[in-house]
């Protein structure tokens, strides 16, 4: 089961959310809460997030189009690579075993299926049948993001 992350409301009006640190060791503890919150937002991403969508996608077939995470062991997960399936290779009888994928610069790479992660979007940019803007959505995300950030800054620096 996944956990989930409460939404964060917007500040009252009026209420100035800019963080202030006056003192090097309010930076490094700000810092030292962002380095741990980020660490738990890519172990919880990975382990519950990713694992989910994997064991989920084992049973579906890849289909051409569908937008993948490449798995990397030797790179850090924020720098894997994005990409959209553009060729399924088939053996016989057999299930599939390797895609072609297209990159956001347009090389094409071979992975075997088990190093792609199927995102919950298609190509053409719904998610669940919805049709969502790509402008729209990464800002109200990040958003809220910042603002958890923030508050959870602020009070890690309160706390010293």
């Amino acid at each position: 089961m996944l956990r989930t992350i409460a939404a964060c409301s917007n500040p009252p009006n009026g209420q100035d959310t800019t963080l202030r640190l006056a003192t090097q060791k309010q930076v490094e503890t700000a810092l030292t809460s962002s380095v741990k919150l980020t660490e738990d937002f890519w172990n919880i991403w990975s382990a519950q997030y990713l694992t989910s969508l994997r064991e989920h996608h084992k049973r579906a077939r890849p289909k051409k189009d569908t937008i993948v995470i490449l798995v990397d062991p030797d790179q850090s997960r924020n720098t894997w690579n994005i990409g959209r399936i553009s060729d399924i290779r088939y053996e016989r009888q057999s299930p599939i075993r390797e895609v072609t994928i297209e990159l956001p610069s347009k090389r094409k790479i071979r992975r075997p299926i088990n190093k792609v992660i199927p995102l919950e979007i298609d190509a053409d940019n719904t998610i669940s049948g919805q049709q969502t803007s790509h402008e729209e959505t990464p800002k109200v995300q990040l958003s809220k993001f910042e603002v958890a950030l923030q508050k959870s800054r602020v009070a890690s620096v309160s706390d010293h």
